[in-house]
This record gives structure tokens, sequence and C-alpha cells, in this order.
């Protein structure tokens, strides 16, 4: 697999793990009501790989999510759209057929002051 196969499918890996970029969302100053929605945009050129460490890092990825704001119910909230640029990085393995990645660890460098 070449360097830049690599850093496609680590893009898609990053961009769609829910997990990481949905935790974030617990960190928000000031807190939420609930995540409406969110979406993650990077390309692969905007990440570096060290293969024989099995690492990479990232930086200029787009975090656009919508927050319920203010309070639960849809009389006192409201939903407000939120963008970030989000720098990282984290670790990776082959799968047993050598065709793909997997993500084993990814950590975020952000700052989620919301209303800053």
């Amino acid at each position: 697999m070449s360097i830049d196969e690599i850093r496609e499918k680590l893009s898609i890996a990053i961009a769609e793990d829910s997990e990481a970029w949905l935790s974030s969302l617990d960190e928000t100053e000031p807190g939420h009501y609930g995540v409406e929605d969110w979406e993650v945009m990077i390309t692969k050129d905007d990440i570096w790989v060290e293969v024989q460490e099995r690492s990479f890092t990232f930086e200029n990825a787009g975090f656009n999510f919508d927050l319920r704001i203010g309070s639960s119910n849809d009389e006192d909230g409201y939903v407000e759209s939120f963008k970030r640029v989000v720098s990282g990085s984290g670790n990776f393995e082959f799968a047993a057929n050598g065709k793909d990645v997997t993500v084993t660890a990814l950590n975020l460098e952000y700052d989620l002051s919301l209303f800053e």
C-alpha cells in the first residue's frame, strides 16, 4: 500500500470516528443540551504518517457541529451551528488483508469555547 493510499484511508477513518468527535463535544464551554448534527472534513494532504511507528498527525480538519443551547426543550432552547479547525495525532494498524488501516488511537487538539 502506498503512502497516499494510507493517508486516504486514514482521512476516512479519522472523519468517521464518532466516539472521539462526539466525546470531544462533552467538553464545550458553556455546556449544551444535545448534539443535533456533526461532520468532519479532512483531506489526505493534511495528514502526515510515520509508517514504521504506525502513527500519524494531522491539521486543518474542519469540525462542523450543531448543538442545542439554552434548554433541552424547543420553547426555551435553540440549535446553533459551530465550526472549528482541529489538529491531532494517533496510531493505526494495518488490517490482516493489507488493504485497510484501522485507527487504534485518536487524540484531538481543539478549543471548544463556543462563544469566544
